[in-house]
């Protein structure tokens, strides 16, 4: 199971570190994620499994679009997309966009949100990394749970749900099969 604080940690650690995020960026250019493994893979603890390693990654080359970090109150994509959706004029794009990610398959998924990302602008600096790295590896378990979780996210933060006072929990993980 991936450690939503440890994610943090690690991913704060390479924007704060301007040379680390230059040379991710620049491996990133010349070739694929895996380029990442030698960087990423100092900062990763021991018993990160490879599975693992690869929702790291997809995440650290969304991070590096996004260049930094809020230094509070991050929050699940799909809740930043929803807030950003309140803008009438960005919904119909934002809620085509969001329908085609949460219909992708794993594989898909870090291109999808890479397009969400970008029309988040400089709210993207407030994504908990940790959520979605998590995320990234429950996407293909448990009947779409993590999908109906950023549907319902995503549609409370844009106002849609109606009556619900209390924010969705995202701090529970979402269990992962093996």
């Amino acid at each position: 199971m991936t450690d939503r604080a440890l994610v943090n940690r690690v991913f704060r650690h390479i924007v704060d570190d301007r040379a680390l995020l230059g040379e991710t960026r620049r491996l990133l250019r010349s070739g694929t994620a895996a380029a990442l493994v030698g960087p990423l893979g100092r900062l990763l603890p021991a018993d990160v499994r490879p599975a693992e390693e690869r929702d790291w990654l997809d995440g650290v080359v969304l991070l590096t679009r996004v260049g930094h970090m809020a230094d509070g109150d991050l929050m699940p994509v799909a809740r930043l997309l929803g807030f950003a959706a309140r803008d009438r004029k960005r919904a119909p794009g934002i809620d085509r966009r969001m329908g085609a990610a949460l219909g992708a398959p794993r594989d898909d998924l870090p291109h999808h949100l890479a397009t969400l990302v970008s029309l988040l602008g400089t709210d993207a600096q407030r994504i908990d990394w940790g959520v979605l790295v998590r995320d990234f590896g429950s996407w293909d378990y448990g009947e779409n749970r993590v999908q109906y979780a950023w549907g319902h996210d995503y549609r409370w933060a844009c106002g849609q749900i109606v009556g619900e006072i209390e924010e969705p929990d995202t701090s529970t993980p979402t269990p992962v099969g093996v």
